[in-house]
């Protein structure tokens, strides 16, 4: 079993991890789509759930290029991201918390590790949402898009090192793969992702934080 105490750096994604939000994602681009054909949106939320944690803007981008090519594909994706935004920010504001997860980040605290989010949402939009719901002061920073994954683990790393002793908790193929490209450790949060087939060699899978707690307290 895993031993949480050998480890100083935890890196953790936001939707599906800290909060239950991928549900909410998937109606945010409909909502945002809502004048577009529904067969195209359709594929859109697909390809969402098939690529989570890859931002909205190059969500947006591919459906106005690939799925639904526009010439009007600019001005098309602004409207989307604001209506996005709109949907996002206030519906975040009310989504629930992943079981134990907020008792498992208070014992990480309690112990003085460094606590980072690394999140495929805005980073601006995430920042706003974790200070009004008090999760902010948990994290010594909340990153996010436009910078993907692996530009904001590069962006940890030159605060402090990445290296066996940190942790990635995720639940999406993309998370996987950038703790693979860094060399840290990976684990499934299950309970909440849209990840249909989960890579078969992640050691390490919970359903939530309660499971986690079970084996750490």
């Amino acid at each position: 079993m895993i031993d949480f105490a050998q480890y100083e750096v935890f890196i953790f994604d936001c939707d599906g991890v800290i909060l239950d939000s991928n549900k909410l994602k998937s109606k945010a681009f409909e909502y945002a789509l809502f004048s577009e054909d529904k067969h195209h949106v359709e594929k859109l939320i697909q390809y969402h759930k098939d690529n989570g944690g890859i931002s909205r803007y190059e969500k947006f981008d591919y459906f106005y290029s690939e799925i639904f090519p526009t010439p009007q594909k600019n001005l098309k994706v602004k409207k989307a991201l604001e209506l996005f935004a709109n949907y996002v920010s206030r519906e975040m504001l009310r989504a629930d918390v992943i079981p134990g997860v907020l008792h498992f980040l208070e014992k990480l605290s309690s112990l003085n590790k460094r606590l980072f989010v690394n999140s495929g949402s805005d980073e601006i939009e995430l920042n706003d949402i974790f200070n009004s719901r008090n999760l902010a002061p948990y994290f010594e920073k909340i990153f996010g898009s436009p910078k993907n994954k692996f530009q904001n683990i590069e962006r940890i790393s030159h605060i402090n090192e990445i290296n066996e002793k940190t942790i990635f908790f995720g639940d999406s193929v993309s998370d996987f793969i950038a703790s693979q490209k860094f060399g840290m450790e990976f684990v499934f949060i299950s309970g909440y992702s849209e990840w249909k087939y989960p890579d078969p060699s992640i050691k390490y899978q919970f359903l939530d934080f309660n499971e986690i707690l079970e084996v750490v307290s």
